[in-house]
């Protein structure tokens, strides 16, 4: 459990959103998220402190079957205001999923590992729902942008002054720790901390320029393999007794022969 967001931060989200200028850093970060994913139609995708829907709305516009949590009620209630009844939404910490093992296609984490006070266990949550991809959206240590942002907050209040920011290699390691040595791909956008213009964004949306590591908005995709869990069997022996052996014994025992061992 972390920081969780109230009503007055979710009105300020939305504030955000409906600027032009923020819109259109909003889209460079998608366009990123969309070079490292594939958002397929059909898909299962599961957004991990969902906030006001807007990772939500871009996915389920795209033709994925979404589902979303949030600690906060607050949050919940922008987010279903924006979508209606086409996502399923849940009131969840992301560090304790109420989701069956293996039950997405992906999940996603969009700037919300930020306000976990146990970020590995939230990725590790993901891990175990998601059957195929896990996506850590967030905002980056080493951004010039994001550096502001934290030298501001000590001075007006922000939810940036309650957020812990990541590298991205910090945030691989923790990947790593929960899924093993999987397959990653990583980015970053918004690297020059100048006003938005067509030159600019040209240049972001360079796959060049988004394959470096300094950007403020960062994300990592992993691929996972689904889970299964195993349960020892328990077989007849003759003269009525049984024997319970381990996944790990079966290819131990030797083999029955005429209905004996």
């Amino acid at each position: 459990m972390g920081y969780v967001f109230d009503h007055e931060d979710s009105l300020h989200i939305d504030a955000w959103f409906a600027d032009p200028d923020n819109r259109a850093l909003a889209d460079l970060e998608t366009s990123l998220l969309s070079r490292l994913y594939d958002f397929r139609p059909g898909a299962r995708l599961l957004d991990v402190g969902c906030g006001t829907g807007w990772f939500l709305k871009f996915c389920r516009d795209r033709g994925l079957s979404v589902t979303g949590v949030d600690p906060s009620a607050a949050m919940l209630a922008r987010a279903r205001a924006l979508l209606g009844p086409s996502a399923e939404l849940h009131r969840a910490f992301g560090e304790e999923l109420p989701f069956e093992d293996n039950s997405f296609d992906a999940v996603a984490l969009i700037t919300s590992l930020e306000f976990s006070e146990s970020p590995g266990q939230m990725i590790a949550e993901a891990a175990r729902v998601a059957s195929r991809h896990v996506i850590v959206a967030f905002l980056n240590r080493y951004a010039v942008k994001n550096l502001e942002r934290r030298v501001k907050s000590l001075f007006i209040p922000s939810v940036y002054g309650r957020a812990r920011f990541f590298s991205v290699w910090e945030v691989k390691r923790l990947v790593t720790e929960s899924l093993g040595n999987v397959p990653m791909r990583s980015g970053t956008v918004w690297q020059l901390p100048l006003r938005l213009s067509p030159r600019t964004l040209s240049i972001e949306g360079s796959a060049r320029v988004q394959a470096l590591p300094f950007g403020a908005f960062a994300a990592v995709v992993a691929e996972c393999r689904p889970r299964y869990r195993t349960r020892p069997l328990v077989l007849s022996l003759k003269g009525g007794k049984s024997e319970k052996l381990t996944p790990g014994e079966i290819f131990l025992k030797p083999p029955f022969r005429n209905g004996s061992e």
